[in-house]
């Protein structure tokens, strides 16, 4: 085990970009991160699968060749066929230093909807940690979207959309069941709306949380056998607008690699027009944006962190942390 990856001492200074100014903790982050992400890319080479960065990754490395400077994490997009593939093989612990993948539909203490690769399940500040990720000792990933094959017709299509949306629905009562949030009393209703709508008939048994997961993971799938020429996100289609999006799925046949900081990913050789259907014709101007998660990301682990130093009397200096020692 160690870094794979060779860093300029400058990397890790830190600056203003843009009128955002970035600290050291931040950049040993994105530094850690692309240490996963080229565990990622060598096990992907090693099965022939393909991939491509996506969202705030894709338009980092065209507008800024590496990190926007107010994002903080990497995201990537396999389509259904190899990402099965791949996270088959990194079930099988083939991914390097023992990283892990976490999928909502296999991880009853995963709730995102979309999978992710992690470097571990604790924070540590030991020696490996530390000489692997550059000084982080927090635990990060790299999130894979997956694009699945659109239904052949509008009709299939509406159809996938309203058991997506039952789905969807079913899954946030029984969440807020589990969490206290909601009493019971909607359960036997949920369940026989997704039994009416989906066909499904879920287990009282066993987590409803958790079926509902299994059941949209093979929504999402549901015409991954078709010869498509298109290609979504089924989930991401109802959650917002914003990610209402339909491809052709030539267009992600064609790929290239660019430099995203000290090392490159592949992204769709034509991505500027890409680029513009997702984010609109100013796409090449910076805009600063953080409101898709709490900034930093690794903010409560911070918190989990300092506190552990008071604890045992240690300065945070090297993780931009004050513990008055």
């Amino acid at each position: 085990m160690g870094s794979l990856i060779q860093f300029e001492k400058e990397w890790f200074e830190a600056e203003e970009i843009g009128g955002f100014r970035i600290n050291t903790m931040m950049k040993r982050y994105w530094a850690a991160e692309l240490e996963v992400l080229v565990r990622i890319d060598a096990l992907c080479m090693e099965l022939g699968v393909q991939y491509f960065a996506n969202w705030g990754t894709l338009l980092g490395a065209v507008r800024h060749g590496s990190f926007i400077p107010w994002d903080d994490d990497i995201d990537i997009t396999m389509f259904r066929k190899d990402y099965e593939i791949f996270a088959a093989a990194a079930r099988e612990g083939r991914l390097w230093d023992g990283l892990i993948i976490k999928e909502d539909h296999l991880d009853a203490d995963y709730e995102n909807l979309v999978s992710r690769v992690v470097n571990s399940l604790e924070l540590s500040t030991d020696d490996e940690r530390m000489e692997t990720y550059h000084g982080c000792p927090y635990i990060l990933g790299v999130d894979i979207d997956v694009l699945d094959d659109m239904a052949s017709n509008d009709e299939l299509d509406k159809e996938q959309r309203e058991q997506m949306g039952v789905a969807l629905k079913a899954l946030e009562v029984f969440r807020n069941i589990e969490n206290g949030k909601e009493d019971a009393s909607k359960i036997d209703e949920t369940i026989s709306r997704v039994k009416n709508v989906t066909g499904t008939a879920l287990e009282k048994t066993r987590s409803l949380k958790m079926q509902m997961h299994e059941l949209i993971h093979e929504i999402c799938k549901k015409y991954d056998d078709s010869n498509s020429t298109y290609a979504t996100y089924p989930c991401l289609r109802l959650i917002s607008r914003e990610y209402n999006q339909i491809y052709e799925k030539a267009r992600f046949e064609d790929l290239i690699r660019i430099p995203f900081g000290p090392i490159t990913v592949p992204v769709p050789r034509h991505f500027h027009e890409y680029l513009r259907s997702s984010y609109g014709d100013t796409y090449m101007t910076p805009i600063i944006c953080r409101n898709m998660h709490d900034y930093p990301l690794y903010k409560d682990q911070e918190e989990v962190l300092k506190q552990e130093l008071i604890k045992r009397k240690l300065s945070g200096k090297m993780f931009d942390i004050e513990t008055g020692y």
